[in-house]
């Protein structure tokens, strides 16, 4: 497990600096991770939440959750093709939130158990600018690795026993039963997770509470200054675009009175306007934030990552157009206008993942390959993107970089950056497939890719945690004033 080493160890310079900040005593006996709860600067982090499951409950989740995928299975090969997309419309939500969960109990098991980060890398998601709660220097809603692995796999059981018995309801034609259980995901269980009682820890309250608050700042995304989890959350949000799509659906059908039914013409289907709009929310979430941080900051690089998050909505409405218009302009005009606004979207976004959200200078040593490592690590004068690179500046006996990464690194391995960096670009390409709606057809090949865009997605929350953690590392050092965005 080498390449788990905290990279900030690679400085013979800082390491007194580091095991100051890090542990006061500097004699490491046994590092303790999040729940015990840890310093950093003016925050604590408070004992984290956990879930203990009796070995016996698990095994019968395991064995239940594997005879309901069978059962789906068996269900899904009887199905005709619409009713089998249906199926697809109606869980892939649920699916991949599931999916989602289980992706960041693994970042939250690899920083906690593997790494032994102290302070957590949860840190940066601290609400010191905010009165969302009592001791606003706390995160009192962070779970442990094993409570978030516990909530995803009674997710993943209640959503494959939910998707069998709605084919299974879907092949006997019953709409009492098949409405029961859309009822229960969509109206019910959220009804649950954002307004039971929250006192004394009821259902994860805590972190139950702290998802409801930020639900509703990026719901308004300009009424607030914009936090490091709010922009966190907005970008994940991104991901689900094609999850809030499906969600737009079963509404209008269970509104339309077609639960089991599904057209590709008609109010709920394909053609429908409504689909790009919902498509848009997200981009257009993190567009409105950009401009907030731009009028709060002055930097403009916010300007043009707005500019980033604007070029997804060519792609999503030139994509709608091919239900709107004829064939011959559909294939000589408008899908040619949607793969290269595709192209463009997607490089910016690659552009940007590197350079900015995680920092690495190799795009531009690429484009400008005698510019020092110095210079090109922090994209100009901005505090945030420069913060590393000020850190390798100022550490005259550090070693070369390797080829375009950082010297200060939490994961010491260079094969774990050119990994991420490879398979975040073979990602983001097929992530403009989701964004297409005359792309839907295939909905099995649709979930799929929707999934592996959640990947990607917490595979770029590692890396973007780390800058974030990096840069909060530097500026306790500097002055104990921190500041996450």
């Amino acid at each position: 497990m080498g390449w788990l080493s905290g990279g900030a160890n690679n400085n013979n310079n800082n390491n007194n600096n580091d095991a100051l900040l890090f542990n006061p005593s500097a004699s490491y006996p046994s590092i303790p991770h999040i729940n015990s709860g840890v310093e950093f600067g003016d925050f604590k982090l408070e004992k984290g939440l956990q879930l203990k499951v009796p070995k016996v409950f698990k095994v019968l989740f395991t064995v239940w959750f594997v005879f309901s995928l069978g059962v789906l299975m068996v269900n899904m090969d009887e199905l005709e093709m619409d009713q089998s997309r249906l199926v697809s419309v109606y869980f892939s939500a649920p699916s991949l939130m599931t999916l989602a969960l289980w992706l960041w109990g693994i970042n939250v098991y690899l920083w906690h158990e593997k790494m032994k980060l102290v302070p957590s890398p949860l840190v940066v998601f601290s609400e010191k600018h905010t009165k969302s709660f009592a001791n606003e220097d706390a995160i009192p809603h962070a779970l442990d690795a094993s409570a978030i692995f516990g909530i995803a796999g009674v997710m993943s059981v209640a959503t494959a026993t939910g998707a069998a018995c709605f084919s299974k309801a879907l092949k006997d034609e019953n709409e009492i039963a098949a409405s029961f259980y859309i009822f229960f995901f969509y109206v019910l269980a959220p009804l649950v997770i954002f307004f039971a009682p929250t006192e004394n820890g009821f259902l994860f309250g805590t972190a139950r509470k702290g998802l409801r608050v930020t639900v509703s700042r990026i719901a308004a995304p300009t009424a607030h200054a914009i936090s490091f989890a709010d922009f966190f959350a907005a970008d994940v949000l991104c991901s689900f675009a094609k999850s809030l799509s499906d969600v737009e659906r079963v509404f209008c059908s269970a509104f339309q009175g077609h639960v089991l039914s599904h057209a590709a013409e008609g109010a709920c289907g394909d053609q429908s306007w409504r689909i790009p709009f919902v498509l848009c929310i997200p981009s257009a979430i993190r567009l409105f934030q950009c401009i907030r941080q731009r009028r709060d900051t002055g930097d403009e690089l916010c300007f043009w990552n707005a500019v980033k998050y604007f070029s997804a909505f060519p792609v999503i409405w030139c994509s709608a157009l091919k239900y709107h218009v004829d064939e011959d302009d559909w294939e000589r005009l408008y899908r040619p206008m949607w793969f290269a606004f595709a192209v463009v979207n997607s490089s910016f976004s690659y552009y940007w993942d590197l350079t900015h959200d995680w920092d690495l200078p190799m795009v531009k040593k690429l484009v400008f390959p005698s510019s020092s490592s110095a210079s090109s690590g922090g994209g100009g004068n901005n505090n945030e993107n420069n913060i590393i690179a000020e850190i390798e500046s100022n550490a005259e006996n550090e070693a070369f970089a390797p080829y375009g990464l950082r010297n200060n690194r939490l994961y010491k391995a260079p094969a774990v950056y050119y990994f991420a960096c490879a398979t975040n670009l073979m990602l983001r390409v097929s992530w403009t497939y989701k964004l297409a709606a005359h792309l839907r057809k295939n909905s099995r090949t649709v979930f799929f890719v929707s999934a592996l865009e959640i990947v990607r997605r917490f595979q770029w929350s590692i890396f973007r945690i780390e800058k974030a953690y990096l840069k909060a590392k530097r500026s306790a050092m500097n002055s104990r004033e921190n500041s996450f965005i």
